[in-house]
């Protein structure tokens, strides 16, 4: 009866795709061609690798259904975050290892997925989450050439609890954190270390 009422009011969605919104064309990028890794890094401890957030039972937020991506997180992350390379103007070479380029192959790490289903207004419910991920430059060996800052993006939806939301709340995460990884490979500091040379 318990699980009854927990399956209830958490809604029925277990699974979404990791989208993103097309990236709005730079006028010049800075490195007009970049090395990228075809997976994402995956840093995130603890967590089954396709996980990308839970329902959530009562006002007591109780946890509930695990909600996770249709792919593995770093295929489908690596996917989005070359695709939307491409749209913003960048010559995109990519690679299955590092080993495989002659120079710097630029990753994006994901540090963080959070998403939660609150569904205290039932049948009306809350989808809210947070996303860290972090772009990070290696040469061809592994070394770091040159590490960006963390970025970060909240994602909400309101929703009928069967609905939940989690899709829409992932996809405005992503919008928010490819922004902020594009805005810093477009920097005079991250052209430097992606013109540096690999031994």
């Amino acid at each position: 009866m318990f699980m009854a009422a927990i399956l209830l009011n958490s809604g029925c969605q277990t699974s979404v795709y990791v989208k993103a919104s097309p990236v709005k064309r730079l006028a010049e990028p800075k490195s007009a061609a970049l090395c990228v890794l075809k997976e994402a890094t995956d840093a995130r401890s603890n967590k089954p690798k396709r996980h990308i957030g839970r329902q959530t039972f009562t006002i007591f937020m109780i946890p509930t259904i695990s909600v996770q991506s249709e792919d593995l997180i770093k295929d489908a992350v690596g996917k989005v975050f070359v695709q939307a390379l491409k749209e913003s103007g960048y010559n995109v070479e990519v690679v299955t290892a590092l080993d495989q380029s002659d120079g710097p192959v630029l990753v994006l790490q994901v540090d963080s997925i959070r998403n939660f289903l609150f569904s205290w207004l039932w049948p009306l419910g809350l989808t809210t989450g947070r996303s860290h991920m972090t772009p990070i430059l290696y040469d061809n060996q592994g070394k770091i050439l040159w590490k960006g800052d963390l970025c970060s993006g909240w994602g909400f939806c309101p929703s009928l609890v069967y609905m939940a939301g989690f899709e829409t709340s992932l996809k405005s995460e992503m919008n928010s954190c490819l922004k902020q990884v594009i805005v810093q490979l477009n920097t005079s500091e991250f052209n430097k270390a992606n013109k540096a040379p690999t031994e």
